[in-house]
Formats: C-alpha cells, sequence, structure tokens
C-alpha cells in the first residue's frame, strides 16, 4: 500500500473502521501523528456533508453542491504533503462521488501540448486566500503566494496548486501584463484536469480510507442528493512524505530480515 502511494498517489484501504479512533488505520501504519492544521488542533478535520444541518456556508466543502478538483489548502507555506480521508459515513442517496486526477501527468502533457502555458503557470504567482473559523475552533486568517505549477532546479514538476475556492482576487502587480494570457493558461489546464481522460472515479463506502499525495493527486466529487436526515461524514488528516518513505523503508528491511 505504501509503495502505491509513493507510484500511483493515492491508495485506499477498505474496511478501516468508523473513523472514531483518535487516529486513523494508516496513520497507524506509519507510526506518526497526524500533522494539526489550523483546522484542528488536534489533527483530525471532520467534514459532514448535508442538507439538513450545514455546518458552513461559506466552505464548498460543506456544501451538497459539485465540489471541483482541487489540492488540500495551497495557501500553507509548509505543503501539506499526505491527505488521509476516512470516511466514517456515506449518504445513501445518489452522488458523492470522488474524482482523482494526476496533476503531475497533466502538467508534463501541458508542458509538450502548450509549452507558453506552462511557462506562465510555472512562474507567475497566484495569491492564495483561506479565511475563516471551523465550529470548535479559533479564527484563521492566511494568504500567500505561489504559482499554479511549482518546478524545482531541474525544472521538473514538484506540486500543483489548484483551489479555486482558495484562490484570491489579487494578480500579481509586476505581471499585470499577463493576465488574460494567464487565464487562458489556467482555463485550459483546468478544463484537462477535469475531463475524463484524465479523471478518475470512485465513491467511498464506509469505513473506506482514501490516502493522496496531496502535492501530486488532485481530488474533487459530485454533488450530492442526501435522502431525509442523510449526510456524508469524513474524518480529514494530514501527514508528511518523510514518514511516508521512511515507514516503507524500515518495512522493507524487516521483511529482507525475515
Amino acid at each position: 500500500m505504501l509503495l502505491q502511494l509513493q507510484s500511483h498517489g493515492f491508495a485506499i484501504l477498505e474496511n478501516g473502521g468508523s473513523g472514531l479512533d483518535t487516529e486513523p488505520e494508516f496513520a497507524k501504519l506509519l507510526n506518526c501523528s497526524p500533522r494539526p492544521t489550523y483546522y484542528s488542533g488536534c489533527g483530525r478535520h471532520i467534514v459532514k456533508t448535508s442538507v439538513v444541518e450545514v455546518l458552513r456556508q461559506d466552505s464548498a466543502a460543506y456544501l451538497p453542491k459539485r465540489f471541483g478538483i482541487h489540492g488540500d489548502i495551497p495557501a500553507y507555506y509548509h505543503p501539506l504533503e499526505v491527505g488521509i480521508l476516512h470516511c466514517s459515513q456515506q449518504i445513501k442517496g445518489e452522488g458523492g462521488e470522488n474524482w482523482l486526477c494526476d496533476s503531475f501527468h497533466v502538467a508534463e502533457q501541458m508542458k509538450e501540448e502548450y509549452p507558453m502555458h506552462f511557462e506562465l503557470l510555472s512562474t507567475v504567482p497566484v495569491h492564495w486566500r483561506d479565511v475563516g473559523r471551523e465550529p470548535g475552533t479559533m479564527p484563521y486568517h492566511l494568504e500567500s503566494w505561489y504559482p499554479t505549477i511549482s518546478v524545482d532546479f531541474n525544472g521538473q514538476v514538484e506540486m500543483i496548486r489548484i483551489s479555486n475556492h482558495m484562490r484570491g482576487s489579487h494578480f500579481a502587480k509586476k505581471h499585470k501584463d499577463k493576465l488574460f494570457s494567464w487565464y487562458k493558461a489556467y482555463f485550459t489546464f483546468y478544463k484537462l484536469l477535469h475531463s475524463e481522460q484524465y479523471r478518475a472515479k470512485y465513491k467511498m463506502q464506509n469505513g473506506d480510507v482514501l490516502v493522496l499525495d496531496n502535492k501530486r493527486v488532485l481530488h474533487g466529487r459530485d454533488g450530492v442528493s442526501p435522502l431525509p436526515n442523510d449526510f456524508r461524514m469524513l474524518y480529514v488528516y494530514y501527514g508528511s512524505w518523510m514518514d511516508v518513505v521512511m515507514q516503507t523503508k524500515v518495512l522493507q528491511q524487516h521483511l529482507n530480515a525475515l
């Protein structure tokens, strides 16, 4: 499972329990504690999607409408590398299928077919903004500037930042002459990310744990149509990629010693 996460950018653990434990089964496998965020100081963030009880009207994650492809919290100065979505309860009604997209593959296609678009998306910084308050927590206000496509010193893609609900309204003054061309490049990229050619669909069942490389595999979901008093409950955790790599090596050494 750890090897699949590293090779494919995601892994699915079935029958992972109710999610009510303090740590999900996958965090136990990694032998680490979930990383705290401003959404939850304890490392566990509860997302309940319902028509009857909407905990936050200003957050797409809580609303039953369609939730487009995105990566979690792109405004973070130190990226959240591993996302863990533990489905405690799936709706009994229609909808709610998760979408998964290998954004690195799409970015490489952009680089080959639309090199000027790739250049804009990898050099023009984007205003990221996350302001609000989760139920039972302190208010938060985070802003930062990072390009949509981040590349390393070799020009290889190392992170994709996509999240329309966290993209701010300001455009970098230094690049104001590129405004219209940047949006053209962005819409081309965004459309490709949502195309069936690059997008897989999967509806989580009760107890399923979906683990993602948050820097590479973007996710979203269809809108949901809950039955009366029906709802979808996810427990969301974040971890470190270092823990994934380290624990993989530890387990491999252990198996080789047998």
